[in-house]
């Protein structure tokens, strides 16, 4: 099994998205190339949710718990 493929990159172009073609999770990069936001779809958080990505006093930022959103106003 390759998982290496199907994995939603962890650093990306500042101000781009990525789009996991497996899950379909997307994924925005802020200006250091660090992620800011990701939206899913289901793993037990709701449909659809996001999870914020906050400073945790580290090198990288931390993945925060699942948020529910909607797409629709």
């Amino acid at each position: 099994m390759d998982l290496a493929g199907n994995l939603t990159p962890n650093m990306g172009a500042a101000g781009s998205w990525f789009t996991n073609p497996g899950s379909g999770e997307m994924r925005m990069y802020g200006p250091g190339g660090f992620p800011v936001v990701d939206f899913d779809h289901d793993h037990g958080q709701g449909i659809p949710h996001a999870h914020n990505w906050e400073d945790g006093g580290g090198p990288f930022p931390i993945r925060g718990p699942g948020v529910r959103f909607s797409p629709l106003p």
